[in-house]
Order: C-alpha cells, then sequence, then structure tokens
C-alpha cells in the first residue's frame, strides 16, 4: 500500500486543489483522505480573544478541512466513493476555558462531517470525524499550570494522553 503526504497551507483552497490533481495523477482516483488541519493559541476568556486570532484559528481548523472535503468529495464521487476521516479534537464534544476558537473549530468539525455523511453517505462516501483527547507536546507547552488541571480533567484517565 501507498499514500501520498503532503504539507502545506490548509487555510488556502488551491493547495487541496493541487493535492487532488497530485493523487488522481498517481493513483487514478481518491479512496480514503485524512484532515488533520490544528492550530491552537493564547488561553483568553471569549470576550477577550483578538479577532485576528479567531479568523486565524477557524480559518486553519475548520475552513482548511472545508476546503479539503470541498475537493476531495467530487473526486471520490467520479470513483463511487470512498472514506473520509476529519479530525476533531476532545474539545469537538466539550468546552474548555479560554479556547472558544479552538472549541468552535473543532465542534464545527464534527458538524461538518455529520453533514457529509448525511449528504453523501448514499453515494458511497462515508465520514467519520475522530476526537482525540489532548496530548503532551509542543502545542499545549504554553498552557499555565491552572488551566493544564483543567484540560487533564475532561479525560477519562485525569490526565494527558502521551505521544508513544
Amino acid at each position: 500500500r501507498e499514500a501520498i503526504v503532503v504539507c502545506g497551507d490548509v487555510s488556502d483552497p488551491e493547495y487541496h486543489v493541487g493535492i487532488i490533481n497530485r493523487t488522481k495523477e498517481a493513483y487514478g482516483g481518491l479512496d480514503i483522505a485524512v484532515n488533520n488541519a490544528g492550530i491552537s493559541h493564547n488561553f483568553a476568556p471569549t470576550a477577550e480573544i483578538p479577532l485576528a486570532t479567531w479568523d486565524r484559528v477557524i480559518r486553519i481548523n475548520l475552513s482548511g478541512v472545508f476546503y479539503g472535503v470541498r475537493v476531495q468529495i467530487p473526486a471520490m464521487l467520479e470513483t463511487g466513493g470512498g472514506v473520509i476521516v476529519n479530525m476533531s479534537s476532545i474539545a469537538g464534544a466539550v468546552g474548555f476555558p479560554g479556547l472558544s476558537p479552538y472549541t468552535a473549530a473543532k465542534h464545527g468539525v464534527v458538524g461538518l462531517t455529520k453533514n457529509i455523511a448525511v449528504d453523501y453517505g448514499t453515494q458511497g462516501i462515508r465520514a467519520n470525524a475522530v476526537g482525540p483527547g489532548f496530548i503532551k507536546t509542543e502545542l499545549i507547552d504554553y498552557v499555565p499550570a491552572e488551566q493544564r488541571a483543567t484540560l487533564e480533567d475532561v479525560h477519562a484517565m485525569r490526565r494527558l494522553g502521551e505521544v508513544e
């Protein structure tokens, strides 16, 4: 089995067009797509979130996924169907103090994924969202100690996940 892994700016719709073209050229079609777009931001109460932060997080974490599926779906329909896996987060199921842009975007990914399943399920396209918990990585290194306890408490094991 083979796969194409491509890094780039998911907030650019043309980036996604290029990926689809490259995939069709290499494999003749698209069977599966994984959309893994995600950035975080500094913690702040909702009313204190800078507009630029809101726009950037939504553009990458939600619009970036939409831009991908928008071109993936037609490519899959050409070959009779496929599978779309969208990476959400535990934040797609619950709220977190100080993380309203991230939480809103990840809730949006869950909703978008549900709609893809409703819109295209009868045409052979399956769509699923994966909502991993918070993992100890550099993405959360900036989290203040008082917020880290909140992040840990939403997990069943009351701790952050480990990269293994």
